[in-house]
This record gives structure tokens, sequence and C-alpha cells, in this order.
């Protein structure tokens, strides 16, 4: 997929496979995109989940900028309206929601035009 880096151009996709599962990691930063989009395709392809597993917040509210939280809110109805469209009805759907961040954050994710750690536990407060 290419560097790793802590931008938002990032993409990682995992898979693991055996004869009777196939389970597939992507790596998101921001719920609904051009990327998203080209994930569904990709589901409407095949094989389709049974399962899908869905956590996205923080990188979406933390590093797009002043109406992150606007965005946001309007790509997540647009992810909901297309998975509708795309999945079969019997896939299981999880919403995983963003852990609690805690008072000290550290690492690769809390970058500099961020805002700092005040900034970031506001904007998830606000999901």
């Amino acid at each position: 997929m290419g560097q790793m880096t802590n931008g938002t151009e990032y993409k990682e996709v995992r898979q693991f496979r055996t004869p009777h599962h196939l389970v597939r990691f992507y790596f998101l930063t921001q719920i609904y995109s051009n990327y998203m989009e080209s994930i569904l395709s990709d589901f409407k392809a095949g094989p389709q989940p049974d399962v899908l597993v869905v956590n996205s917040c923080v990188w979406d509210v933390s590093r797009y900028g002043g109406n992150s939280m606007t965005d946001y809110r309007e790509n997540l109805n647009m992810f909901f309206i297309q998975l509708k469209k795309t999945l079969l009805p019997e896939c299981l759907v999880i919403w995983n929601m963003t852990m609690p961040l805690g008072m000290k954050i550290t690492g690769g994710f809390l970058v500099p035009e961020v805002g700092g750690p005040t900034a970031v536990t506001y904007n998830l407060l606000l999901c």
C-alpha cells in the first residue's frame, strides 16, 4: 500500500484466509472518502462480509481542519446510506466506539497540527 506515515493519506489492508474464513482489516483515516468507496466496491464484487466491525472517529475529528465535526457527521451519514445499499441484509454491522483517550497521549497519533490532547478530547466528547 505504500510508505507508513502519520498522515491522512495512509492506507493499510491486512488479510487472513483459511479454507473457511476470510478476515480483512482496512485502516481508515476518514469514515467516508474515495478510499471507503473502493472498499465498498470490493464488498460488492464479493465475497460479501458476514460481519463488519467499524471504528472511525479519532482521525475524522482531529486531522481534517476546522470543519471536521460537521464533515464527520455528514460522512458518517453517507457511510451508512452507502453501506445499506452495499451489504446483504444478513450482514451483522458492529459499530465500535472510540475508546476514551488517556490524560497523557503519546506516540505517532498526536502530531503537532492536531492541536494537543485537550482539543482532541473535546472533539471526541462532541461525537
